[in-house]
């Protein structure tokens, strides 16, 4: 009886030391790679894009947003599809208070965004 618990009492250690070294590892890629702040600047352009969109009442779709990034530069293309208009009521006057936000939240000094209107 007492080996049971010998045994399972080790096993349960390495499982903790598993999961240590597996959250180490995930923060150390995160900050590595910068995913994080990415998908933070994504997210709030987008989020951004389709409260403009609705509070123009736009007829727009957002088609989808590209991105690159070198060092502490991100630029970001907004694709944007007009449907039965060629009017473009949103511009990049229209983000500067997300790019402030960003600017402050992540490590991205530069934040480049351009509207393409597709027709």
């Amino acid at each position: 009886m007492y080996q049971l618990n010998n045994k399972g009492q080790t096993s349960i250690e390495f499982v903790i030391i598993i999961a240590i070294i597996l959250l180490i590892t995930i923060l150390f890629m995160s900050t590595l790679y910068s995913t994080n702040d990415i998908n933070t600047c994504i997210y709030t352009i987008k989020e951004t894009t389709l409260q403009l969109i609705t509070l123009y009442d736009s007829p727009i779709i957002l088609k989808n947003i590209n991105y690159s990034t070198i060092d502490k530069n991100i630029d970001i293309q907004i694709n944007l599809q007009q449907i039965n208009t060629n009017e473009e009521p949103l511009s990049y006057n229209n983000y500067t208070e997300a790019i402030q936000q960003l600017k402050g939240t992540t490590k991205f000094n530069n934040i480049n965004i351009t509207l393409n209107y597709l027709h």
